[in-house]
């Protein structure tokens, strides 16, 4: 049983896998934006386009997402996105590493409810580079120093 790259704590089987494969919808913003998350990690555009909102979505994912190795997912904060909500707000923070280098993704996601849905609608973020030193923990999570992991 391989943990969810979500980081919820949960299996992927039992955690984001229903979402990704369609056997059941998102019951929150928080879950919806975990699932994306994950279908980044797994490159599984198709999930990530049906959960964008219509009114923002991108006509395709661009051929960059696929360079891009998904390291970690930090929940900041959740506001409304439950219940009755037809809106909610997650702020996290992704790390990734892509072309020999980290990079840490902040934003602050909106989500907006149609017809029972959860779809993510846009987001603010920024994105900051992370230069740890050599002999630092590498920020992929593996417990390896930076020199002897992603460097």
């Amino acid at each position: 049983m391989a943990p969810c790259p979500c980081a919820s704590g949960g299996t992927y089987d039992g955690c984001c896998r229903p979402l990704l494969t369609g056997q059941i919808a998102a019951a929150s913003a928080l879950a919806l934006m975990r699932s994306r998350y994950c279908a980044y990690c797994l490159g599984e555009t198709d999930y990530i386009l049906a959960t964008w909102a219509p009114a923002t979505r991108p006509a395709a994912i661009g051929p960059e997402q696929t360079r891009i190795r998904w390291l970690g997912l930090q929940i900041h904060g959740c506001r409304e996105g439950t219940g009755d909500d037809s809106r909610g707000e997650v702020e996290f923070s992704a790390t990734y590493h892509v072309n020999g280098a980290c990079f840490t993704l902040r934003e602050n996601s909106r989500f907006i409810r149609s017809d029972g849905k959860w779809y993510y609608l846009d987001g603010e973020s920024e994105t900051i580079r992370k230069k740890p030193a050599r002999n630092q923990p590498c920020p992929c999570g593996s417990g390896k120093k930076y020199k002897r992991c992603c460097m």
